[in-house]
């Protein structure tokens, strides 16, 4: 949904906006992709992040973005817990 309706993916502004329409603060949200343009923008805007290394896609640098192989390590993550 938010991908058409909120703006562009690899700006803060869009990550703001959709924190604000789920009326949550930014970093209690954890925003996940494989994209690190994207990562870079959400983290920006205050986002919680994480990249998700999928097997067949293209391995990309994660930068400062904590990796994640599943959801069931992303499960079993402190990172999920804020910790």
């Amino acid at each position: 949904y938010h991908d058409t309706t909120t703006g562009l993916k690899q700006e803060p502004a869009s990550y703001r906006a959709i924190a604000a329409a789920f009326g949550l603060p930014p970093e209690s949200i954890l925003f996940l992709s494989d994209v690190r343009g994207e990562l870079d923008a959400a983290a920006a805007a205050g986002l919680r992040t994480g990249m998700l290394l999928r097997p067949g896609n293209r391995l990309a640098d994660p930068g400062p973005h904590p990796t994640h192989t599943s959801f069931g390590e992303l499960a079993r993550s402190p990172y999920l817990m804020g910790e």
